[in-house]
């Protein structure tokens, strides 16, 4: 019995250690990175969180590109978008805490944090009222902001919106509880940021070249153990909004873009400017 507790106690040391090393790694790989590689300049919105990444393009009425949740999505996930509008709009793209370059504190996550994130950044970094994009589950995010603060906003459009306000499931309500274990979170999130669970998620939304993957499995993986508390957040259902409750009551002009993919790089950069043109006055 002595034996068998000592084998479970080395094999808990020996992944705690892998995952550390893994992390250590991903980390070094991304502080090697040129920050601006993906163009516009590079800004620090310093939140009472931490420290949240931006970039700012063109000139004109401002303009909010807000990614989604799923593990490795960030702000360059809109560069062609963002450059493309950047032409006749002042576009502000920005990494949410957690993700990206940006900060990635042991905090409690949910829709409530990222709706207080995005209308500070509106209110000290934009100045003004802002037309807002938001993709997959940074409509939540937009949604509750806007809910609550609604002058601050002045169209909005949502592509492939996730986290409708739906009861976790069962499985989903045992996973929160798995990633509430430290070793245990950390390796569960390991696993859904591997080679093949970027490759099956980007294989069926269209997804990414293979040099654009490994950058985003890195910036998942930078932020160490703290990863698990944003999934233990999204198993909960701490990420989720009415959308559709917001969309039917709000006031401010919204649109719902939907297609079969689940990957921003469906949409072309001048494809999507074309579409939006007379919804964003582009």
């Amino acid at each position: 019995m002595k034996r068998f507790i000592k084998i479970i106690f080395a094999v808990i040391i020996a992944v705690a250690a892998l995952n550390y090393l893994t992390c250590l790694r991903a980390a070094r790989f991304v502080k090697k990175l040129p920050r601006g590689a993906g163009g516009g300049r590079e800004k620090i919105f310093k939140w009472r969180h931490g420290n949240v990444s931006y970039r700012v393009f063109g000139k004109g009425r401002p303009l909010l590109f807000v990614h989604g949740a799923a593990p490795g999505q960030c702000a360059r996930d809109w560069d062609g978008i963002a450059r493309a509008a950047a032409k006749r709009r002042r576009v502000y793209i920005i990494d949410l805490l957690g993700f990206g370059y940006s900060d990635k504190p042991k905090t409690d996550y949910s829709a409530y944090l990222y709706s207080v994130l995005i209308k500070g950044f509106i209110k000290s970094v934009i100045k003004r009222k802002a037309s807002v994009v938001a993709f997959g589950r940074g409509a939540a995010f937009v949604s509750a902001a806007c809910a609550t603060e609604p002058g601050l906003f002045e169209e909005l459009l949502f592509i492939n919106p996730e986290g409708n306000n739906r009861a976790p499931s069962a499985a989903k309500r045992t996973l929160k509880l798995v990633y509430k274990i430290p070793v245990m979170g950390t390796s569960l999130w390991l696993l859904n940021t591997t080679r093949a669970a970027f490759f099956l998620r980007d294989a069926k939304s269209r997804g990414a070249a293979w040099g654009e993957t490994k950058l985003r499995r890195a910036l998942a993986r930078s932020g160490g153990d703290a990863a698990r508390y944003l999934q233990r957040a999204e198993a909960a259902g701490f990420l989720d909004y009415d959308i559709d409750g917001f969309i039917r009551e709000t006031a401010v002009k919204c649109r719902v873009v939907k297609s079969r993919g689940q990957s921003l790089r469906e949409f072309d950069a001048r494809g999507f400017v074309s579409d939006n043109r007379a919804f964003f006055k582009l």
